[in-house]
């Protein structure tokens, strides 16, 4: 049986694949050489153990997703109008900054923390 070793889904799909070098024109092309002194499962996403990773995904899974309505959320939970929870969503980037100029703290997500892994 095949595991993801981020995530330790059974729920995978095995693709062939290849590393080649792109070469300029009229040369020939050369297999990439492949690094076999490192383990495939370590650094599998953004140099990151995958121990590490399935933790953050279990941290941002927590959160409560508010989409577009971040700031106004991130605003009620900073001015005390509601109880503090843990959320994510989206902000533009004029939000980002005015949030920033409020003295509201936050940070932003990887996108390899938000997104299927599957």
């Amino acid at each position: 049986m095949v595991r993801c070793p981020v995530c330790d889904d059974e729920h995978v799909a095995i693709v062939p694949s290849a590393k080649i070098q792109v070469t300029r024109h009229g040369d020939a092309a050369r297999p990439m050489p492949v690094d076999t002194g490192q383990d495939a499962t370590t650094g599998a996403i953004a140099g990151l153990p995958p121990e590490l990773v399935r933790k953050l995904r279990d941290v941002v899974r927590s959160t409560e997703d508010v989409g577009r309505r971040f700031p106004d959320e991130a605003r009620k939970i900073h001015y005390d109008e509601v109880p503090p929870r843990a959320i994510r969503g989206q902000a533009s980037h004029e939000e980002a900054e005015a949030l920033r100029e409020e003295g509201i703290d936050f940070a932003a997500l990887p996108p390899f923390l938000t997104r299927e892994q599957h």
